[in-house]
């Protein structure tokens, strides 16, 4: 059977391929936390690090064999000049990717997503490109302070065997809120390797990491930066996310069943082997968005609905108090209610 390839000149039409080659520019991308406007955030939200602190450093975890990690989706960002940043994502469906809002950037051009890659030389089983009508970014994302770090790329042009591809798989979603410190959980990305390193890996790494609690989780970093939406690992000097793995999955196995608990959102930028603790998107506090975005529900509609319930109910209830009232309570209910329309 011939292995069909599409090429195009837009970077908004789809590139579907059982084989799909990436770039070569995009060998050279940088993480989006290492783009200038980005420089003030790290270091106003993370500690301080001396830049004579700064060693050179691999960071411990293994390369991720194809097939390793199916739901792990690679984000090419586009900006102008064809300047590349890169973040990751996991999917959650055949259709939707989930990622960090940090890595949906207004000023970018496009976004490139590809499924089922291990090496950024190397090929990967299907990839699209999308633009800024296919991102869903949670609606109280605050840009200044990483919070709602969270948002949904619709793979509009996705196969509907998209999951029946080589090395391409989806993974579960937590159903509820659960404690999970001590839990062991599982990290991927193609993030640094080096903190004196401005480009991303050229392989998919994972590694492991411990949860703890988001008391201790919160003196390593401003006030009020940790919340109960966050989720914090701790790292140490091999073992840590880095920039580049922004958006990219914090698994964990409860019950049998590998779910995608955390994105990567946070971490000490300016020195990733300092033991600062990782800080993650807790999924489970957005299950709700989740679902109302995938079914294309305004969650304003459902907030409208319970409102409506609401006073259908209480309406009832009056009806029924004033019913069984006295003609003179009756009338006095009424006109200091003013709904003289039940009469």
């Amino acid at each position: 059977m011939l292995n069909l390839k599409y090429f195009v000149a837009l970077a908004i039409i789809t590139i579907v391929s059982c084989d799909v080659e990436i770039p070569e520019k995009y060998r050279n991308a940088k993480p989006l936390s290492e783009h200038p406007k980005y420089k003030e955030l790290w270091q106003r939200l993370y500690p301080n690090i001396l830049e004579t602190e700064k060693d050179p450093f691999i960071i411990g975890g293994t390369p991720a064999a194809p097939g390793d990690i199916p739901h792990f989706a690679l984000m090419f960002i586009i900006f102008p000049q064809d300047i590349v940043y890169i973040c990751g994502g996991s999917i959650i469906n055949p259709k939707w990717v989930l990622t960090a809002a940090f890595c949906i950037d207004r000023d970018a051009n496009n976004f490139n997503i590809y499924t089922g890659i291990v090496n950024i030389s190397g090929p990967a089983t299907w990839g699209t490109a999308a633009s800024h009508s296919d991102m869903h970014v949670h609606p109280q994302y605050n840009a200044s302070a990483l919070r709602n770090d969270i948002a949904l790329v619709n793979l509009v042009n996705a196969p509907n065997d998209l999951l029946s591809k080589p090395y391409v798989g989806m993974i579960q979603l937590p159903t509820q809120p659960v404690n999970l410190v001590d839990f062991l959980g599982s990290i991927s990305g193609f993030g640094q390797t080096s903190d004196n390193s401005s480009y991303a890996s050229n392989v998919l790494k994972q590694n492991s990491l411990r949860v703890i609690t988001n008391v201790r989780c919160s003196a390593y970093y401003v006030v009020g930066a940790i919340d109960d939406t966050h989720i914090c690992a701790e790292a140490n000097a091999t073992a840590s996310a880095c920039g580049g793995d922004n958006g990219g999955p914090f698994s964990i196995v409860t019950n049998g069943v590998n779910r995608l608990e955390g994105i990567i959102s946070f971490f000490a930028q300016s020195g990733c082997t300092r033991g600062y603790p990782v800080g993650f998107t807790r999924v489970s506090s957005y299950l709700r968005w989740i679902n109302d975005t995938i079914n294309g529900r305004n969650p304003n509609d459902e907030l409208w609905d319970n409102l409506r319930d609401l006073q259908e109910q209480y309406l009832n209830t009056l009806q029924i108090i004033i019913e069984g009232a006295s003609a003179r309570k009756k009338e006095k209910l009424l006109k200091a209610l003013k709904l003289k329309v039940l009469l």
